[in-house]
């Protein structure tokens, strides 16, 4: 999910990126609902790096993979909103100006708002940091939430030039790959299925013999 949320991102794609984002979080926030404010510990790790949205689908439906960590208590929702968020810190460059937020704390406040809780910035870097310190046995945490909110705070700007020819031209790639491959899958199906039809009629020829 973060890869396509990264190339939305890249050929500013933002109605589309801003959907599949908050569609996300919407579904994680019912999916591990706790009560109001709070959510199973086991979304943790549940974030876009871990999620993928299932082919063949049109509902915001999602699936998740490689989820390592866990919380033996609940998770505040404003933290998972956070963590999120910093999934994508990586990805920064691609933000621009016209993206529908300043910076990464705008869009947490927004997010925020999507979920229905308050957002609480200085507690959620507060916890990632703890959090940071704990899963890397690295820094202290006061380093973590300087850095953090020093990348939340940073305004998005264009970073790299933006051509509209070759956007358009590697947009309509990007997307004749996707069709490429989704054909390549299903043909790699149908020889699946033929293979083990072969196979089917081989084992009964044999029987019969």
């Amino acid at each position: 999910l973060r890869i396509r949320l990264a190339r939305l991102a890249y050929y500013s794609e933002w109605p589309v990126f801003w959907k599949v984002l908050e569609d996300f979080l919407r579904w994680s926030c019912e999916k591990w609902k706790q009560d109001a404010n709070s959510l199973s510990g086991q979304a943790l790790d549940a974030i876009l790096i871990n999620a993928v949205i299932p082919e063949n689908t049109d509902e915001a439906s999602f699936a998740l993979f490689d989820l390592e960590w866990s919380l033996a208590t609940p998770m505040r929702k404003h933290w998972f909103v956070f963590r999120n968020i910093y999934a994508l810190f990586r990805d920064a460059k691609f933000f621009a100006p016209d993206c529908g937020s300043a910076n990464f704390a705008a869009m947490y406040e927004r997010l925020c708002q999507v979920v229905g809780v308050a957002p609480v910035l200085d507690e959620s870097l507060k916890l990632e940091a703890q959090f940071q310190v704990l899963a890397t046995g690295q820094g202290e945490a006061l380093t973590y939430i300087t850095n953090l909110k020093g990348e939340m705070l940073n305004n998005f700007g264009q970073t790299f030039p933006r051509i509209p020819a070759h956007e358009a031209f590697d947009r309509d790639r990007f997307y004749q790959n996707l069709t490429d491959l989704a054909l390549t899958k299903q043909h790699a199906q149908n020889l699946e299925q033929h293979n083990g039809d072969l196979r089917t009629a081989l084992t009964q020829s044999q029987t019969h013999s």
